[in-house]
């Protein structure tokens, strides 16, 4: 068994499809955005018998073996339920992630709304920013959302710009800051 990490500093498809398709190992683990050049790469790799699994986000429309990792629709509505629990007065409700490629992250913003609908139907998602989990982008379109929606009752981070979401919250200086959820417990999100 060949084992081979590879961490791409690219996201682009056509780039995750030929390391894909490159690969020598007997089976691969990933973390990819559902696409048709990484689909045809993985259908390929199968082919040769090479194995795939999905992790974190899956990819059930490609001919991977397996997935591995959370349900990422009930993460979104566990999300809406605790902001349906600590959300007091109205307002606009943001999500944020890296762009919606990644099945976890459509996932974890319609797990919201549909879990809004059922839990709070006062509240909805007004606006979803997909900002590539870059921070001073998803801080700059954060700041600009805040101050085009006036009172913000809820931001859930489905990616990984927590820190920007912090900056971005405390750079508003608001009264009320927004009931904040996010996935991973990290420094920045412990503060927010």
């Amino acid at each position: 068994v060949i084992i081979q990490r590879t961490i791409l500093k690219s996201d682009y498809p056509a780039l995750v499809a030929k390391a894909i398709d490159e690969t020598k190992c007997d089976g691969v683990v990933m973390y990819t955005q559902a696409h048709p050049l990484i689909h045809e790469a993985i259908a390929k790799c199968k082919a040769r018998g090479v194995a795939m699994i999905s992790i974190l986000s899956d990819l059930p429309e490609s001919e991977r073996l397996a997935y591995a990792g959370m349900d990422h629709y009930s993460g979104g509505r566990a999300a809406a339920q605790f902001m349906a629990w600590t959300i007091r007065e109205p307002g606009a409700i943001i999500a944020i992630g890296d762009h919606f490629g990644f099945r976890a992250h459509a996932q974890r913003v319609q797990g919201l709304k549909d879990g809004l609908k059922d839990y709070a139907p006062h509240l909805t998602v007004t606006e979803v920013i997909a900002a590539g989990d870059d921070s001073a982008l998803s801080e700059r379109l954060l700041l600009q959302s805040f101050r085009s929606h006036g009172r913000v009752a809820g931001l859930y981070n489905v990616g990984a710009a927590n820190d920007a979401c912090g900056r971005a919250i405390k750079a508003a200086l608001m009264n009320n800051p927004p009931v904040f959820v996010g996935f991973e417990l990290t420094e920045e999100s412990r503060r927010l």
